[in-house]
């Protein structure tokens, strides 16, 4: 008899391709695109000053979502291992949504009584802005069991259109904000604008399961997200911290300059996030073991160097001293 051979390619096929995967894919790197495109047109905007102010606000964001982000993972985890068990009945979330509303508003609370604090560190001219920063990190909490359920049940498709969605809006609207005035506070409240309709489109889908009282609820692994957490707000604050102090402790432009090219090497860093968040939740629903998993993993990790290399590529042309377009000029 005759074994089947083991092909890296069809795995890769499978696992970024199908099932919605390539939507998902494509939809991360047209959000990853639109956010280069929306700082850039930031920077220019608002000038050097003024975009240090956002970067480093926008760095606070980044250490948030990667928090969420490994909470919002636990809970794909627990929907995954349900399917793979051949569970078919519908979930009950409104135990699950209720508990990061309960978070969301703590979080809002505790950056608003935080906000003066915050805008004496940074140098701002009012406390809005870092209100608004609390408003957007209450609404991304708000995200993560919608976002993590749908990942779960390998619906990217959905996932996909929040993204762009959210993209296209806090693209316009940052451009239409601060076109009108608004400056540093219109750039952020387009952001949360762009969250609140991620929030909707993650949320209908699932308005059922919401209000269901009488279905399963979803088994999420508090001791193995809280170590997840703790392993990625680590290592995002490593990686965001650095615009949050350079707008404390640089000049106004300097600030500036520094966070545009921070911002730049940052979505090169994060691009292939996408290829982690298709092939988890089959990752997890074949526990981690068997053929499936080492598919899945070395086709994921191919997936990455490969972008990673075209990435670096793109960055090295971008910085070269003969390209002309910069950030914050």
């Amino acid at each position: 008899m005759r074994t089947k051979e083991y092909r890296p390619s069809r795995g890769l096929f499978s696992v970024l391709l199908g099932g919605g995967g390539l939507a998902f894919f494509v939809a991360s790197c047209v959000s990853n695109g639109s956010n280069f495109l929306f700082h850039v047109i930031m920077s220019r905007i608002l000038g050097p000053a003024t975009y240090g102010a956002l970067g480093s606000l926008l760095g606070v964001i980044t250490v948030v979502t990667f928090a969420v982000g490994a909470l919002q993972a636990a809970v794909t985890q627990g929907v995954a291992e349900r399917t793979g068990k051949g569970a078919q009945g519908p979930l009950a979330l409104r135990r699950h949504i209720s508990h990061a509303g309960l978070a969301a508003a703590a979080s809002f609370c505790v950056i608003t009584a935080l906000s003066p604090t915050i805008e004496h560190y940074l140098h701002l001219a009012s406390p809005v802005p870092v209100i608004l920063l609390g408003l957007f990190v209450a609404l991304t909490v708000l995200t993560l069991v919608p976002q993590g359920v749908l990942l779960g049940q390998l619906r990217f498709r959905v996932v996909a259109l929040a993204l762009v969605g959210g993209a296209f809006v806090r693209l316009g609207t940052g451009i239409v904000l601060t076109h009108l005035g608004f400056g540093l506070e219109g750039a952020l409240a387009a952001s949360v604008l762009a969250t609140c309709v991620m929030l909707a489109v993650l949320l209908w889908p699932l308005r059922h399961e919401i209000w269901n009282a009488g279905g399963d609820a979803v088994a999420i692994h508090f001791s193995s997200a809280a170590l997840a957490v703790a392993a990625l707000g680590g290592f995002a604050t490593l990686v965001g911290i650095d615009s949050f102090l350079a707008r404390h402790y640089l000049s106004g432009v300097a600030s500036g300059e520094y966070v545009a090219a921070a911002t730049g090497a940052r979505i090169a860093l994060f691009l292939p996030g996408a290829i982690a968040l298709i092939a988890f939740p089959k990752f997890a629903a074949a526990r981690g073991a068997g053929v499936e998993a080492r598919r899945v993993l070395t086709t994921s990790l191919l997936a990455v160097a490969g972008l990673e290399a075209i990435a670096v590529g793109v960055m090295r042309k971008i910085s070269s001293p003969s390209s002309k377009p910069r950030i914050c000029r």
